[in-house]
């Protein structure tokens, strides 16, 4: 791929003017909501998106300079529409609700066997996205296990005491369609995890590139242990006979009668090897953004409705830049006119009962980082916090094209079947899109629901909505760019998400818990 031109940010920053903001002709005798929807409009999305998306933004990874420059583009924004700061009023940034978090990163890995140091990418490698960064382990044996295979028709761990235990197996599976995915080596450590291998050494021909990847977590917290994969080292054929000796050869004997009849041989070989891995660990900086539209209501303005969407993406790697467009400058843009829609009302006299929040989350893609510490660290009491509306990558059109716009509506009758009817009657009334709710099914293998800031407040027993349109084949590429949103259909779902906190906001009784779930409420 070309290089991508890089645009210094002074180009472009804080130059676009949204004009007069006139809005779309609403019909005679509209409601004052209908009227205010209509001011949200396509352009001022793709503005917006433009500005948040570019190459100056560097792909606004947290705690890196682009991501700062889009925060600045967003708060002059902001103050342009005389937005009540809610991050550190007092402080110098207001607008900012700052955070710290940590990241390790792996650096270079020593494997010594015996008396004999290896060559870290010639003789192994080790696939730092897959492990929990082990400072130092020793080893005095290892077992043998074939191709770690753990499926029914055929299983390496039948009879085998592995736990706390370092293996070595082979790449790739037995010639039985049965058994074909178990080329995979992802499905292996994951068996391995489960059955709680210390260290897996997987035997290639063909060492496997690697890439640099930082493991996230947030202050006061240590890291999580790897959820799904055990610690692996990818090793050659060479450094396979170097640690297991002239027992190696039967090691290849065994493959020969896997693949032959699918008995296994395993065995354990006495071994001195010993695996080092240097850490990096810094602790950084983050700020959330949020800003306050106050409840005009006496006996509901100590209630809150909040609405997020997360600013960050992936930043930069080399000269490649992911500019993140639907993920997710799309719903910061969104955001944007949110703001500037309820600010407006507030000066036209039709402020909300309720307080609004709107919260330009960081670091979701580090973990959801900064809505995790909101909500661990929140600057109103949960309790008073009656719903959350989060949106994420809304800005593309990816189902067969029907002549019926949609969106996904995610975890919104999860702990509050209220919340579910307050969305489809908005929708009904105001806007007539397809709610599609395959992704909230709770087995949905794709786990969105636990995948955007909303879950932050879901887990504390908040009732919470995601509104998505679903992934594409740009997603987390760098080729997601401004030019692909479906701006036209885009508007429509953040009108639906306008009417909804409307509702949310100016309705006299808050949104129920269901029963079940209310035990669960403001947990920690």
């Amino acid at each position: 791929m070309a290089k991508k031109l890089f645009l210094a940010p002074v180009v472009f920053l804080f130059t676009i003017s949204l004009g007069a903001q006139s809005p779309s002709p609403a019909p005679a005798g509209a409601a004052v909501p209908d009227i205010l929807a209509s001011t949200i409009t396509a352009e001022h999305l793709r503005r917006h998106v433009m500005v948040l998306s570019s190459d100056g933004m560097e792909g606004r990874e947290t705690g890196q300079p682009g991501l700062r420059r889009a925060m600045r583009y967003v708060e002059n924004r902001l103050g342009s529409f005389g937005a009540q700061a809610f991050g550190n009023p007092n402080g110098e940034r207001p607008f900012e609700y700052d955070y710290a978090y940590h990241r390790m990163s792996a650096g270079k890995a020593y494997l010594t066997v015996g008396q004999t140091h290896l060559t870290e990418d010639t003789d192994f490698v080790v696939p730092q996205d897959l492990n929990d960064y082990l400072d130092e382990t020793e080893m005095h044996e290892v077992v043998f296990l074939g191709y770690g295979i753990d499926a029914p028709a055929y299983s390496d761990y039948t009879n085998r005491r592995v736990r706390g235990k370092s293996i070595v197996i082979f790449s790739g599976a037995p010639p039985r369609g049965e058994l074909a995915a178990w080329g995979s080596d992802t499905l292996k450590l994951r068996a391995a995890k489960k059955h709680g291998v210390r260290t897996v050494f997987v035997v290639r021909d063909s060492l496997p590139a690697v890439r640099r990847s930082y493991r996230y977590w947030e202050e006061g917290r240590g890291p999580e242990p790897a959820k799904y994969y055990a610690p692996t080292v990818y090793i050659t054929p060479g450094t396979a006979e170097k640690i297991m000796g002239r027992r190696w050869r039967k090691a290849l004997r065994c493959r020969k009668r896997i693949d032959r009849r699918l008995k296994a041989g395993h065995f354990t070989v006495p071994a001195i090897v010993s695996l080092e891995i240097n850490t990096k660990h810094l602790v950084l900086e983050g700020s959330n953004i949020l800003i306050l539209i106050e409840g005009t209501d006496p006996k509901l303005k100590d209630e809150y409705v909040f609405v997020t969407a997360h600013l960050d993406h992936l930043g930069r790697r080399g000269d490649l830049i992911y500019n993140g467009a639907d993920d997710n400058a799309g719903g910061s843009a969104a955001l944007l006119e949110l703001a500037r829609v309820f600010n407006h009302a507030r000066e036209m006299g039709q402020g909300p009962r309720r307080n609004i929040v709107i919260m330009w989350v960081t670091g979701e893609e580090k973990g959801l980082l900064g809505s995790k510490y909101y909500t661990n660290h929140p600057n109103v009491p949960l309790e008073q916090i009656v719903a959350e509306v989060n949106m994420d990558m809304i800005g593309r059109h990816n189902k067969a094209d029907t002549g019926k716009d949609y969106v996904y509506v995610i975890g919104s009758d999860r702990l509050s079947t209220d919340l579910d009817s307050i969305i489809r009657a908005a929708n009904e009334a105001h806007v007539g899109l397809e709610l599609d709710y395959r992704y909230n099914a709770k087995d949905d293998p794709n786990r969105f629901y636990y995948r955007s800031d909303h879950y932050s407040f879901a887990r504390k027993g908040i009732p919470s909505v995601f509104f998505f349109k679903g992934t594409h084949d740009d997603y987390h590429q760098p080729t997601d760019t401004y030019e692909k949103l479906d701006y036209d259909r885009m508007v429509k779902v953040v009108r639906l998400i306008f009417h909804t906190i409307w509702d949310l906001a100016n309705m006299p009784a808050r949104p129920r818990l269901n029963v079940e779930e209310t035990t669960t409420n403001h947990k920690k």
